[in-house]
């Protein structure tokens, strides 16, 4: 039930959310960080009156971001095109027989950006929430979600997309920008040269062993409340966040990247 929308239901562009995503994006580029930009969600979408206003807020949207300038940002259409499908009567847009015409459409019109969507969690045995190859060789960038994989599930679903003609005939970035705490998972993926996002949900009791081949599993079945103390809530994606590196899971994570990289390695409490 919650509103979390940077636009109203008829496509406009709330300023508060606008002036913090410019903070946002000033900051990223400060450090050297490139921000990938969701436009929709599907709860949100619920609240939308129908693809006149999408399309407004999509192109209201791109529009202050061309006008900021910045060349740290990348545009994710929406997250989980599967779900938006399933949960939303928006199939013509986010289906994935037509999503790739919508993303052309918005590239004609704002052009300086680039641009991709999700799936779901991948299953490369069966083909679920695969990117398809139309819009693989539309799109300027390519986004698998791995919840709920293993991984070699990870590896093989890279390594499809990679067997793709509309991939060979133009190679382009594949990113994991979703998946779980599980440090086997992002081994998996890097090895197999994509780029993988850390997705620490929040939930309470998740273990401390990031590199259990159960490490998702054990991860995704206990609950946590949204209430303090703030020095026991763990994970980065549910509100309110412990933005420290109070968990196993998350340190793991960055000594894992630092390890990676060659980066020292900080001390943590």
């Amino acid at each position: 039930n919650y509103v979390n929308n940077a636009f109203t239901a008829e496509g406009a562009l709330k300023p508060d959310y606008a002036r913090r995503l410019d903070r946002v994006l000033a900051r990223a580029d400060a450090l050297g960080m490139v921000v990938i930009v969701g436009l929709f969600y599907w709860t949100q979408l619920l609240r939308m009156q129908g693809e006149a206003a999408i399309w407004r807020a999509a192109d209201t949207a791109l529009e202050h971001l061309e006008r900021c300038g910045r060349r740290n940002v990348l545009i994710e259409l929406a997250n989980e095109v599967d779900v938006v499908v399933a949960q939303t009567p928006f199939q013509r847009l986010f289906g994935w027989e037509t999503v790739h015409e919508f993303l052309r459409a918005l590239r004609e019109r704002h052009p300086a950006l680039l641009y991709s969507t999700s799936g779901g969690g991948v299953v490369p045995e069966t083909g679920k929430c695969m990117p398809p190859p139309q819009f693989v060789e539309a799109a300027d960038y390519v986004l698998i979600h791995g919840n709920g994989a293993r991984p070699t599930q990870v590896a093989r679903a890279t390594d499809l997309v990679r067997a793709m003609p509309a991939y060979q005939l133009a190679p382009k970035p594949i990113i994991y920008n979703e998946d779980s705490p599980s440090l086997a998972n992002m081994d998996a993926a890097w090895r197999a040269g994509a780029s993988w996002g850390y997705y620490d949900q929040g939930w309470a009791g998740q273990g401390d062993d990031a590199y259990s081949d159960q490490a998702y599993v054990d991860y995704a079945v206990r609950p946590r409340g949204n209430v303090g103390p703030m020095a026991a809530l763990s994970g980065f994606q549910t509100p309110p966040v412990n933005w420290g590196l109070n968990t196993p899971f998350k340190r793991a994570f960055f000594e894992r990247v630092a390890a990676i990289t060659g980066a020292p390695a900080e001390e943590t409490d």
